[in-house]
């Protein structure tokens, strides 16, 4: 499996599942983010759904054919996305377990750490981002190129 377009369908496809079965959890947990004392809550199937959105379109175009992208960045761009969304996932369903204001400094460095891996995992999930469309921009110029010599 080193396509992109079937790493990144397959990936989509386990983030729908995934995000079906975050809404059976007894115990809700939400993604928050603050913008000048506005706070946003976005409930994990949510999160799964906008990811799966993002890998579904990156999968279409890898399998677009006119399109002769680079197998090499688009498979390295597949893996970090997927790579950086299990970090996210696995950092964000492991912060509940050391709440910051009862426990030791010890659960206190380890929910620090998780909340920079999440932080950092986002990161390199949005620099990967920039790999797929510098690939894209490449191909569609290649395309053009191609289209007008005789």
């Amino acid at each position: 499996m080193s396509r992109p377009s079937e790493i990144c369908a397959i990936s989509a496809a386990l983030l729908l599942v995934l995000s079906f079965v975050s809404r059976l959890s007894g115990r809700p947990a939400y993604f928050s983010v603050v913008v000048r004392q506005n706070s946003y809550a976005f409930a994990p199937k949510e999160i799964f759904l906008a990811m799966a959105a993002i890998l579904s379109v990156s999968a279409a175009m890898y399998a677009f054919w006119p399109l002769q992208m680079n197998v090499k960045a688009g498979a390295w761009h597949s893996w970090v996305t997927v790579g950086g969304m299990a970090v996210f996932w696995m950092c964000f369903y492991l912060f509940p377990l050391f709440p910051i204001d009862r426990n030791p400094p010890k659960a206190n460095s380890y929910a620090l750490a998780l909340l920079l891996g999440q932080l950092t995992s986002l990161a390199v999930v949005l620099l990967a981002q920039t790999v797929f469309i510098g690939n894209l921009f490449v191909a569609v110029v290649r395309f053009r190129s191609f289209g007008i010599r005789p």
